[in-house]
């Protein structure tokens, strides 16, 4: 057992470590280029929108932009929470998060990955309550 508590303290410590790493987001005003898509719909702001779509692992970022309209911004970092994300530890260039500002108050945040692929789709109310749209 006391061969294990070194290994524990070192896990410890470097999740403890991860956690000091998020701040606040930092949205832009650009998006990038593959991204900015033509003859779309006026984008949504509403959550009963985004509620309805439906993700599977096939689905790219530009399949959501084509359904609900270009987003307001782009961040290179990843969700950690509703006010704050994680600085990138990747090196996949096109990964980041996208995110749609909405009449409620709220937002949704729409991580993608290498391929413009969604990894994860969440929906958060004005007060930081979020909803799982895809994972």
């Amino acid at each position: 057992m006391k061969a294990l508590l070194p290994i524990a303290l070192s896990l410890w410590t470097l999740l403890a470590g991860a956690s000091e790493h998020h701040k606040d987001w930092d949205w832009p005003k650009s998006i990038p280029a593959y991204a900015n898509i033509t003859n779309v719909p006026a984008t949504s702001r509403d959550s009963r929108t985004f509620d309805a779509l439906r993700i599977t692992r096939d689905t790219k970022v530009e399949d959501i932009i084509r359904t609900v309209g270009v987003p307001d911004s782009f961040s290179k970092m990843l969700m950690y929470s509703f006010r704050q994300g994680v600085p990138p530890i990747s090196l996949i260039p096109d990964a980041g998060t996208f995110c749609y500002f909405l009449a409620d108050g709220g937002a949704v945040h729409v991580q993608v990955g290498s391929d413009h692929a969604i990894q994860t789709c969440i929906r958060f109310e004005r007060d930081g309550k979020g909803h799982l749209l895809y994972k």
